[in-house]
């Protein structure tokens, strides 16, 4: 009988620390990953494991958000503790796993990044994010802060476009109240995507964060975690004009300047469609295409800050690679970095460098042999 009892403790036991490793429960037994900080995940149902320096977060099913306007704030995190000026920055690996849409559900958002909390109202996202809609796909760099609960301001497809398969690296300098979030591909220059303000800055939660709209499971990883409390601003080669201190909520945008923005979306939309089938259109079809894609990713909403030449231009350079046409897209990207530098921008340089290292590449590889292992 002693026995037993003494089985059905040790049950009970282990049952006890198992919860508590998958909630992360706030109290004594909380989980901790040395380096990284304290596990939060509110619906007990993610599995967050570090493998040498790579922390992966693996979704459970359903969404995972953070969007307290929504009432929805069940995303897993990993956060640290500053009380002084601060810098934090991560590498989040890219390929983010985005679902096919089935009608029932016709889009889809998953993202991992840093997160900047003073509590569950007042906080700055800055991730990779991956979004499809419609059978179109977008990767960018989402900066977004809420106060008091709402949402500041919308983070862009055409704030910072991302390469979906390549390494993205974040970096949050937090200087008194100033936010400065900076981002680029592993190796490239840094990016000053832009800054914030924390009201009545005090004690804050830092550290990596996962978002899935999805109902599959899904898995995301980061590497190369860095913190420093002896803040040193890094150099940045280019920057965007985003102020998240501006708060214009998305209900407060005129019906005019929102009615152009859904105008721009569904250009571009069916521009994505008709490039699907790139392949078989013929030369002269081919040419508008590229023309009008030039034309839309040259062009700015009142309430766009940013151009999608740079995100545009590589989605459909991919669709003639993908269809057989090499030369097609060394076009496209000589053609849109042309195009962007007519614009005579100094935000632009770094995207214009991209897209003619891009186009010299594919150059290299078509004459090397190299484009069919690819």
């Amino acid at each position: 009988m002693m026995t037993c009892q003494l089985c059905v403790r040790v049950l009970l036991t282990c049952l006890i620390l198992t919860v508590c490793y998958v909630r992360g429960f706030t109290d004594d037994a909380v989980l901790k990953i040395e380096g990284w900080g304290q596990v939060n995940d509110p619906d007990g149902d993610c599995v967050i494991q570090l493998d040498d320096d790579r922390l992966e977060i693996e979704f459970g099913n359903g969404g995972h958000l953070l969007d307290v306007e929504t009432g929805r704030m069940n995303s897993p995190r990993v956060l640290q503790t500053f009380a002084a000026n601060f810098s934090i920055q991560a590498v989040v690996d890219g390929d983010l796993p985005l679902p096919k849409l089935d009608g029932i559900q016709t889009k889809a958002y998953i993202s991992g990044g840093l997160i900047l909390l003073q509590d569950d109202k007042n906080y700055i996202r800055f991730e990779r994010a991956s979004f499809t809609r419609q059978g179109n796909k977008w990767h960018y760099a989402n900066f977004e802060q809420r106060i008091d609960g709402q949402r500041t301001r919308m983070g862009l497809f055409a704030d910072f476009p991302l390469r979906s398969d390549k390494p993205v690296e974040l970096r949050l300098e937090v200087d008194g109240p100033t936010v400065r979030a900076l981002v680029r591909h592993t190796g490239d220059e840094w990016h000053e995507l832009g800054r914030a303000r924390m009201r009545a800055r005090g004690v804050l939660l830092a550290g990596v964060s996962g978002v899935k709209t999805a109902e599959d499971k899904a898995r995301i990883s980061f590497r190369n975690l860095k913190t420093s409390e002896d803040l040193v601003a890094v150099e940045a080669a280019s920057e965007s004009d985003i102020d998240l201190n501006d708060i214009e909520r998305i209900i407060q945008v005129p019906q005019s300047d929102t009615q152009q923005w859904r105008t721009l979306i569904t250009r571009v939309e069916n521009l994505r469609a008709r490039a699907k089938d790139v392949g078989k259109l013929s030369d002269e079809a081919q040419t508008k295409l590229i023309d009008e894609a030039k034309q839309l990713g040259t062009m700015k909403t009142p309430k766009l800050k940013a151009y999608l030449g740079p995100s545009t231009a590589r989605r459909l350079a991919t669709d003639f690679l993908q269809a057989g046409l090499p030369g097609q897209s060394i076009r496209v990207y000589r053609e849109f970095a042309d195009a962007l530098e007519q614009l005579h921008e100094d935000g632009l340089t770094t995207a214009i460098a991209a897209l003619r290292q891009s186009a010299a590449q594919l150059e290299d590889d078509v004459k090397t042999g190299n484009l069919k292992n690819k």
